[in-house]
């Protein structure tokens, strides 16, 4: 195993590109049309506990590069009680 190689910061490369702002507008856009979307969800608490879950579970899989199976197979019984 080779030694931890810590990247360059901050990075010499322009960052904000054509590309990347050109991305913005309709990220920006989709994510206030999700957040109202949210607020019309009259319980949004285990929708929105599934996506701490899910970001977890995906760090895991990039540090162990290995994919340990989907979030509902894991965590159905709890958000979902009825699919226990």
């Amino acid at each position: 195993m080779s030694a931890y190689q810590p990247v360059e910061f901050p990075p010499t490369r322009l960052l904000e590109t054509d590309a990347v702002l050109r991305a913005l507008v309709p990220a920006h856009r989709y994510l206030a049309e999700l957040k109202g979307l949210a607020r019309s969800i009259p319980n949004e608490g285990p929708l929105i506990s599934t996506l701490s879950l899910q970001e977890a579970q995906s760090s895991s899989e990039i540090g162990h590069g290995s994919k340990t199976g989907h979030l509902s197979e894991h965590w159905a019984g709890e958000i979902l009680p009825e699919n226990a």
